[in-house]
């Protein structure tokens, strides 16, 4: 007796399909084709597109950085960072639009293509797959139905009496049944070949999924280089900007300061210097009395943030306080202003009284950068100590405050003046110096308000009416 054992649908689907071809399938119609639309096919006219772009976090981002930027820029349309916020809401608001264009890309390029594919080939597939599982569904029922006659018709020993019209009639429906198997076989076996043939076709179109898929990867690639060199740009403006804008005063080296704005006199110093003989250098104890040190802090701040040109600095009439930011300004200096020779040479040159030519050749050879800011400073010293006898500040006294913070160890930059002996002759050097500040300097008289504006509210820096020596009072 031939076997009537049962494959069962998805077996002989398998056996048709195979299981690679049909992992294949399905990873290529449903995984990459659903994975791919995900977050797509939202629309590609021009409302839908503006839709899609508000929705990306890009634009909400970038949307919220300029509004930030906007409330500088109302204050001050030459605002650093409301600049900065605004470029950078602007990069932030293209970037969205070049996601939604690269989305768009895709649906055009992968997606419909995919699809067209798939809708061509996909639907007889699955058709004749059902099919195929109806027949082969079918086949297993009528042979169930054949084995189970069959077993009945051994037991009752049919056969045995063909003249007997029970066993006729038992033998004609085995016989039956035996004809409808065959015919159902035929069409399992018509379907298997049918589904084989087009699962066929559809592997033939591997190299064009292929070729799609790649496709994808080489938009993706135009793409991520496209946002690279949009934000390498920007980038490049950026680092502009931030070089142009103001950069701390305090703490900064000298040169650096001067060359960032174009300066021969240092701003605090000159500036401080210029506000103290407006308020009048009679107030007595300048440079020795302590200002509030939250006031030197703020007037430290404005200069930081490059804001002295604002009716800021008009608006502080405490002489102190411009006093001691001058003095921390002196003392953060990175290199003190007395450098080039050593520590213990300089303070050699304070056990020397009067007009000493060695100590001429020393501040020859300064820097002219510190030997400009020096001079300036020590004639402004000069004719401080002339009002001593108001002020209460002659040229020892000033010595005194000054020294500390014009000369320490190089290799020590937060050590100060080393013990009574030391600050003494620093502090005889620095008397001498002011008291002789022409013939060391080599320059008699300074306008102490060259380079600087004062106008109506305005006080600021302007560019100097020299460019390497001071101009003459």
């Amino acid at each position: 007796m031939e076997s009537l054992g049962q494959d069962g649908p998805n077996k002989t689907i398998c056996k048709v399909m195979g299981p690679e071809m049909e992992k294949k399938s399905d990873l290529v119609c449903q995984s990459v084709t659903k994975k791919l639309s995900e977050g797509n096919n939202k629309g590609n006219d021009g409302a839908a597109i503006e839709k899609r772009i508000r929705k990306t976090t890009d634009f909400i981002v970038g949307q919220t950085i300029q509004e930030n930027g906007r409330l500088f820029t109302r204050k001050d349309e030459t605002s650093f960072l409301g600049t900065l916020l605004s470029d950078s809401g602007h990069l932030l608001n293209n970037l969205a639009a070049n996601q939604i264009q690269y989305e768009i890309e895709v649906e055009k390029l992968v997606i419909q293509q995919l699809n067209s594919i798939l809708e061509t080939l996909w639907p007889p597939i699955l058709k004749e797959k059902r099919n195929l599982e109806r027949c082969v569904s079918d086949l297993d029922r009528i042979k169930a139905r054949l084995l189970s006659v069959r077993n009945s018709n051994a037991l009752a020993g049919t056969g045995a009496n063909p003249g007997n019209p029970e066993d006729s009639a038992a033998l004609q429906r085995e016989q039956a049944l035996q004809e409808e198997l065959c015919e159902v076989q035929n069409k399992v076996d018509s379907s298997r070949d049918a589904l084989a043939s087009l699962m066929l076709q559809f592997l033939a179109k591997e190299p064009e999924i292929g070729r799609i898929i790649l496709t994808y990867f080489k938009v993706k690639k135009e793409y991520h280089a496209h946002v690279a060199e949009q934000i390498s740009d920007q980038a490049s403006q950026f680092s502009s900007l931030i070089d142009s804008c103001a950069i701390p005063v305090y703490g900064t080296e000298l040169k650096t300061h001067l060359s960032k704005y174009g300066r021969i006199i240092a701003v605090p110093l000159q500036l401080c210097v210029c506000r103290l003989i407006q308020l009048g250098l009679e107030e007595e104890g300048l440079f020795r009395i302590a200002a509030s040190s939250g006031k030197i802090k703020h007037l430290k701040a404005i200069f930081d943030a490059g804001e002295w040109g604002r009716n800021t600095l008009l608006q502080i009439e405490d002489h102190h306080v411009f006093a001691g930011a001058l003095k921390t300004y002196l003392r953060e200096l990175p290199s003190p202003l007395l450098c080039g020779a050593s520590y213990e040479t300089w303070l050699e040159e304070g056990r020397r009284s009067g007009q000493s030519s060695s100590l001429r050749e020393i501040v020859k050879r300064l820097p002219s950068e510190n030997k400009d800011n020096l001079n300036y400073l020590f004639q402004f010293c000069h004719f401080l100590a002339s009002k001593s006898a108001e002020n209460k500040m002659s040229v020892a006294n000033l010595s005194i405050v000054l020294a500390p913070n014009l000369l320490r160890r190089q290799d020590s930059p937060e050590a100060s003046l080393n013990g009574i002996s030391d600050s003494q002759m620093a502090n005889c050097l620095v008397a001498n110096l002011i008291e002789n500040v022409d013939w060391y300097f080599e320059s008699p008289n300074v306008d102490f308000f060259d380079g600087v504006l004062i106008s109506g509210s305005s006080f600021f820096p302007i560019p100097f009416t020299s460019h390497r020596r001071l101009g003459p009072l």
